[in-house]
């Protein structure tokens, strides 16, 4: 596109691309609107999510190092270390979703929950195996945190990225191309009531001569 301060070639082809331009980068703009608005609605209502799912998560880590402060004192240290050993790894797989065209992270369990939890029946003492349990939960809820964070964080870059592009449109592209347009407008007129007076000359020169 062409500087304001710029010469340009006054042509109707030109005016007629450049109004097709304008037509669409302002469909454009209306589309990123639309798509700004989804983004922040999605994150108001993630950021809802988030106060919620870290109370949750909070909450239940207290409550398994409750029950993990009792199995320590029964057990001690190298008792519950022992018993510890005995519980196999969790294991989380990890893979993408994609919301309003941005991919934020989705972690899973590898095993159901209660698959899980049947490893610890294994556990002799009801408080141990009660703690595993409830850590087993919290960190359930932590995984959602998680989850809910990193959906925050990208989905509100891809905001302030698309909020930017909508201003630069809405105060920079957009109105310049306007400004373009109509001077291009105005010199087309020039030159069309030029060529209308010197028509109208070269006319009564004519007549003159023929007089």
């Amino acid at each position: 596109m062409a500087a304001l301060g710029e010469k340009v070639s006054a042509t109707p082809g030109i005016l007629l691309r450049l109004r097709e331009q304008l037509e669409f980068i302002q469909k454009a703009k209306n589309i990123l609107e639309m798509k700004r608005d989804h983004l922040a609605s999605e994150v108001n209502k993630l950021l809802r999510d988030l106060s919620s799912s870290r109370e949750a998560a909070e909450r239940s880590l207290t409550e398994a190092y409750d029950y993990l402060k009792i199995s320590y004192s029964k057990l001690g240290y190298s008792g519950l270390s022992s018993v510890a050993s005995s519980v196999g790894l969790v294991e989380i797989g990890a893979s993408v979703r994609t919301i309003i065209g941005v991919e934020v992270p989705k972690l899973t369990w590898l095993e159901t929950t209660s698959e899980q939890q049947s490893a610890f029946e294994n556990l002799i003492e009801p408080t141990t195996q009660q703690a595993a349990e409830k850590l087993l939960l919290s960190l359930g809820k932590w995984l959602k945190l998680a989850e809910v964070e990193a959906s925050v964080e990208r989905i509100s870059v891809e905001l302030m990225m698309t909020n930017r592009k909508v201003n630069a449109l809405q105060n920079i592209v957009i109105p310049n191309l306007t400004q373009l347009i109509t001077r291009i407008e105005e010199q087309l007129e020039e030159e069309d009531l030029e060529d209308f007076f010197k028509a109208k000359k070269m006319k009564s020169i004519i007549r003159g001569k023929r007089r």
